[in-house]
Parts: C-alpha cells; sequence; structure tokens
C-alpha cells in the first residue's frame, strides 16, 4: 500500500517526466530574454523532453544542441552556455552560474 505522500511524490515526478516545463520554463525563458547569459553558443539537453525544453526556451536559430542521453532521474536537464554565463535548468529549478 502507497502513502497518500509517497503517491504524490511518484505523481509529481510522472508529470514532470510528461513535460519538464511549468515555473521552470517561464523563468529560463525570462532570463534568456533579459540577457541575462548573454548570446546561446551552445545547449545540452539530457533526453528529447529537455530538447523540446530547449527549444522552447530558446528562439535562437543559430542555438546549438546536444542530445547527451542521461537517465530521466536528478541527472535530466538542459543547459544553456551564454556568452556572459551558464542557465542550468532541472526539475529542482533555474541556476545561473558565472
Amino acid at each position: 500500500m502507497v502513502h497518500r505522500r509517497g503517491f504524490f511524490e511518484k505523481l509529481g515526478a510522472a508529470v514532470w517526466m510528461a513535460d519538464p516545463a511549468g515555473a521552470q520554463a517561464n523563468q529560463a525563458r525570462d532570463l534568456v530574454r533579459a540577457g541575462a547569459i548573454g548570446r546561446i553558443v551552445f545547449c545540452r539537453a539530457s533526453n528529447p523532453q529537455w530538447l523540446r525544453f530547449a527549444y522552447a526556451v530558446c528562439a535562437e536559430d543559430a542555438l546549438v544542441t546536444e542530445l547527451n542521453r542521461a537517465d530521466s532521474g536528478s541527472d535530466a536537464a538542459a543547459v544553456f552556455i551564454g556568452t556572459n554565463a551558464t542557465l542550468v535548468v532541472d526539475r529542482k529549478g533555474c541556476r545561473l552560474l558565472p
């Protein structure tokens, strides 16, 4: 028998796996459009869902992407490397690295 808390944690993870977007997408899009990382020169995505996420966040035609297969666990992410900083987006949120 699954406890209620465990059920909702698993449900949240399943929803995230289906669509890695939500608040992270809005926050990442705002950071990119505000120029917080400069011009994006490269992006790495850990799976096809994160690759779609990367294209949704960044409208730059020159976005170079690499699909770096990872488990859909804690290391699933999209990494945007810009001319001024790096933006890492995963299911925990957005991290801006100088």
